[in-house]
């Protein structure tokens, strides 16, 4: 995802972004024992994904083989 960011300049394609990767099936599922909480992840979506778009600005370095 930060790699798709970076490349993107500061915005993801739409296979990683944090709507899609939270989509049912997907690597990512939101859980939570209380579904105010969890509606809270849905509400606040954009807000997050601009935090993590914000990643593109830092320099990332995967190590080799993982």
């Amino acid at each position: 995802m930060i790699e798709s960011i970076a490349v993107g300049n500061g915005r993801p394609d739409l296979d990683h972004s944090l709507n899609r990767l939270s989509l049912p099936g997907t690597p990512i599922r939101v859980w939570s024992d209380d579904p105010l909480r969890r509606d809270l992840f849905f509400r606040f979506n954009q807000s997050l994904q601009e935090f993590v778009n914000a990643s593109s600005e830092i320099t990332t370095v995967f190590p080799a083989g993982r």
